[in-house]
Parts: structure tokens; sequence; C-alpha cells
């Protein structure tokens, strides 16, 4: 253990969820701040324990969402306010965290955003919609992989969109 370095070469929040609501909702509050919670409070934390815990040079990653990222502009789907509020406070914190003097140099901040996943809640959830044309987890995290082994040469603020 003579090469034991207490510090990460990435760390990569793919904390999310998802949550229907419109802004008539009687519980439209409740439904945005779990989707707060779930996805930017845990992004938050994420990045806080990057300025600490995250080495030079190294990678710091988000989930947004591209339901929420139309031709570089931020949208909201009247069925799910929460939801699209707190990706896309993910992607500004993001924005904001590349630039950040509070990370380590050479920190590579990056977000990937999925569209729809391919998992077995949104299966559940959507019995009638045809998963082959969901995104699998699998590539996502490959790519993600591909990134923070250097794989992938990205640029500091790299927005990886799925379509």
């Amino acid at each position: 253990l003579t090469n034991f370095s207490p510090k990460f070469q990435a760390i990569v929040s793919v904390a999310g969820g998802f949550t229907l609501g419109d802004i008539s909702d009687k519980d439209i509050l409740s439904s945005t701040d779990k989707m707060l919670q779930m996805s930017l409070l845990s992004s938050i934390m994420t990045g806080n324990i990057a300025t600490e815990f995250l080495d030079a040079n190294s990678f710091l990653g988000f989930t947004g969402a591209a339901t929420v990222v139309k031709e570089n502009n931020f949208v909201i789907a009247d069925y799910a306010v929460g939801y699209c509020l707190s990706k896309i406070s993910v992607l500004h914190l993001a924005t904001f965290l590349k630039d950040s003097p509070k990370l380590p140099t050479g920190t590579k901040v990056f977000t990937v955003n999925p569209t729809t996943m391919d998992t077995p809640q949104n299966r559940q959830s959507m019995p009638n919609e045809d998963p082959n044309k969901w995104l699998k987890p699998e590539v996502v995290a490959q790519d993600i992989f591909d990134v923070c082994n250097q794989k992938v040469k990205i640029e500091n603020g790299w927005n990886k969109i799925y379509s």
C-alpha cells in the first residue's frame, strides 16, 4: 500500500429519479422537494465532497437529463415541473463548478444527460411504452467509465446529451 492516496481520480453523481407533477397539482411542492432532494442536493453533496477528496487533474461528473436541454436552452415540461427544475439546477451547478477555484487544479467537470433509461422501475411505471427505444444504463456507464479513464478526451464543461 505504498502508493495509497486518500484522493480520488473521479467522483460522479448518478443520483436521480422521476416524479410527475404539473404546476396545478395539489402536491407540486412535495413532488418538487422530492426531486430537489434526489437530484440537486445529492449533486451539491458530490461537489462538496470533491473539494476535499478529489485529486488534481481528475474528473467530477453529474447527471442531468436530455429532456431539459433543447438547442442550448433549458426547458420545463409541463407534466414534470419539479423534475425539470431539479435537473436544470444540476446543470447550472456543473457550469458553476467547472470554473470554481474551490476544486482541485485541473478538475474537469462533465455532465451526462440521458433520455428515458431502460430500468426495472421505468418498465413497471410505463408498461405500455417500448423499452427497446430507451437508453440502456450500460451505455451511460461506459461513457462515464471512458471519460474517467481518459479513453475519451474531454474539455472541462463537457456536456453529453443522449438522443
